[in-house]
């Protein structure tokens, strides 16, 4: 029997909007894995309103999964004995000694699994006792001890299936250390596997080359794998790195930054793939309908209501800046791109600023090139610099037959150089080298017949 696909629901998925709507407890609860307690521990640095709760979930949290299964029954004891400390509470002691008893007791039985199957020369049995080891370490937050048991899967990893799982325990590993230099190798190489690449494993390592290109900066190419390459069906199977709410976001505000009219119509508002992401985020959609329908004003104010709450996200806290930036300036060049002129105070008015300000903005980009136009600082009034068509068609022109010169003179000279046999080829200078020697061996036979003679 076939198994039934999980259907996607969207009334799970929670949406980062402000700080007001903002419930820890109900957002941290659909991640899974390391990057629940990341996320936990980034918003306990960055929030001195949320650090309580936050301590108080990793310390929950910690508890549960050592009555876990899927974690071994297994947790991270030193970040359990810190959540405590920063609470001012004392650790429980008794559930310390367990969990310490139980995880040796856990590692040691791992470790003779591990070499009995070395012993017997069973590859299965050896990648299975490899993995366990690596999630072992993984419960435990060691991060560096599981990669390097992650590794030893290369050469145990026999199937597409065993590739694909070695790949993707790697990359998430990366992720959870922040380090996203190599997961491009690991994603293409799972990506490349010609079983067992179904939507959702593609989406997943999509939405990581995503985060890799989010976390350089790259923010177009990032825009592209949310919005292009992570489908719908990657759901909540991805939930220990990332969630459809986020593809929402990260996509939503890197497409508004680097994509023009053409693209954001076609990949974001048309695209009807990546438009059951934005609905879980409707302040993203309704501010990316607000640009294009240059209504700015509202647009730039979403903006920036939205910076306090994803300030306390993971991957994109470093990025809102630099983001929020790039969309306004955006909104700058395509307010005026319509114009031959514009006044900067009702410009100033649409964008919420003051036209002083507003006037040191339009100068850099000017400066910048972005915008080709002249500032009128006494009348207040942009004017657009428009290009003399026919100027440039004249200089076009000029340059045209200046090439046509040069080449038609160089294609005479070397004619002429053809017709009378002046040759420079490759084998010139070796063909010198040769006569050179035959004259110096002619010049030696010459001499020894005359020494002869004499």
């Amino acid at each position: 029997m076939k198994k039934k696909k999980k259907k996607f629901k969207k009334k799970r998925l929670y949406n980062i909007l402000n700080m007001s709507d903002f419930d820890l407890e109900t957002y941290i609860t659909l991640y899974t894995g390391n990057t629940k307690i990341n996320r936990l521990k980034f918003i306990a640095t960055r929030s001195e309103e949320l650090k309580d709760d936050a301590y108080k979930l990793i310390v929950q949290e910690l508890l549960n999964r050592a009555k876990d299964p899927d974690f071994q029954n297994i947790t991270n004891i030193e970040l359990y004995c810190e959540a405590c400390k920063e609470l001012d509470m004392e650790p429980n002691n008794n559930f310390v000694e367990q969990v310490k008893n139980r995880t040796s007791q856990r590692l040691d039985s791992l470790q003779n699994e591990l070499s009995l199957s070395r012993a017997n020369i069973i590859r299965e049995s050896i990648r299975i006792g490899i993995t366990d080891l690596g999630d072992f370490f993984t419960a435990q937050g060691d991060t560096e001890t599981a990669l390097s048991w992650y590794y030893q899967l290369k050469d145990y990893a026999s199937s597409s299936k065993n590739i694909i799982d070695m790949c993707r325990n790697i990359v998430k590993t990366f992720i959870d250390e922040g380090k996203f230099v190599n997961i491009t190798s690991y994603c293409s190489k799972a990506l490349n596997q010609k079983k067992g690449v179904d939507k959702t494993i593609s989406s997943q390592f999509n939405a990581a080359l995503g985060l890799k290109e989010l976390e350089k900066k790259k923010y177009k190419i990032a825009a592209k794998y949310f919005t292009e390459y992570v489908k719908l069906n990657i759901g909540d199977s991805f939930s220990d790195v990332i969630l459809p709410s986020d593809i929402g976001i990260y996509g939503g505000l890197c497409a508004l930054a680097t994509y023009d009219r053409r693209d954001l119509k076609n990949n974001i508002i048309s695209n009807p793939e990546f438009k059951h992401f934005l609905d879980l985020v409707p302040h993203v959609r309704e501010l990316i309908n607000d640009f294009y329908d240059t209504r700015y004003s509202s647009c730039l104010t979403a903006i920036d209501k939205l910076k306090d709450s994803l300030s306390l996200d993971i991957h994109l806290h470093d990025h809102l800046e630099d983001l929020s930036s790039l969309i306004r300036n955006r909104a700058l060049k395509q307010y005026c791109s319509p114009f031959s002129s514009a006044d900067i105070n009702i410009m100033a008015e649409a964008f919420n600023t003051v036209p002083e300000d507003l006037e040191k903005e339009l100068s850099q980009l000017i400066m910048s090139g972005e915008i080709q136009a002249r500032i009128d600082s006494h009348n207040k009034i942009l004017y657009a610099s428009h290009t003399d068509l026919r100027s440039v068609t004249f200089e076009n022109s000029l340059k045209i037959g200046e090439t046509y010169q040069r080449d038609t003179k160089a294609f005479i000279l070397r004619c002429s150089l053809l017709q009378n046999y002046f040759v420079v080829g490759a084998n010139d200078k070796s063909n010198k080298n040769n006569n050179d020697n035959n004259n110096d061996n002619g010049n030696n036979n010459n001499g020894n017949n005359n020494m002869i003679s004499d």
